[in-house]
């Protein structure tokens, strides 16, 4: 996929809803299948943002995989150390902001930046995504992955009707089942 194509504009937001949500997950497996799960439906690499701890203990490969999907790196923070961070937090981490106004800078309601913040300094990795318009879509997925998205966990529980994901992509994936060429049988 080209850069080009894979760039997109942010979706429109409601007015009074947030444009961002950050999820807290409790480890870079999690946090991989989360931003997996928001590639799938469409956030472009260039919507999403992560940050988590730098680890020895075998996180190591769980990093890398998460870097290529975010184009993270590996820098340090001041009082921190070494973490990985990606997407739209990479700037405003290099450049000092602490994570909490990172992501409040990128459109996650404050109280929530702040249990993000104060989550990733208990080693949880944070996923960020300017969804606009999407923001229930992208806290749904962040939850249906393991993240804790905070007072936004709402938004996903008082707007049934809006969007459920696993209905959506249930459904999805009844119109796509295949039928094996070699024995006819139709895949489940």
């Amino acid at each position: 996929m080209s850069a080009a194509s894979e760039e997109s504009s942010v979706p429109a937001r409601e007015p009074g809803r947030p444009a961002a949500v950050a999820g807290a997950f409790p480890d870079p497996e999690s946090a991989e299948r989360g931003v997996r799960a928001l590639q799938s439906a469409g956030f472009a690499r260039d919507l999403l943002g992560l940050v988590m701890r730098r680890r020895d203990d075998g996180a190591g490969r769980a990093g890398g995989v998460l870097g290529s999907l975010v184009s993270a790196e590996a820098i340090t923070l001041p009082d921190i150390g070494a973490v990985i961070a990606g997407g739209t937090l990479v700037d405003p981490l290099r450049a000092g902001v602490g994570v909490a106004e990172a992501l409040v800078e990128f459109g996650v309601p404050e109280s929530d930046a702040r249990s993000a913040a104060e989550r990733f300094a208990a080693g949880d990795a944070i996923l960020s995504a300017n969804a606009g318009a999407r923001v229930i879509e992208a806290v749904v997925l962040l939850r249906e992955n393991g993240a804790d998205v905070g007072s936004l966990a709402e938004l996903a529980t008082t707007n049934p009707n809006e969007w459920n994901g696993v209905e959506r992509r249930t459904a999805g994936r009844a119109g796509r089942r295949q039928t094996d060429t070699r024995t006819g049988a139709r895949e489940r």
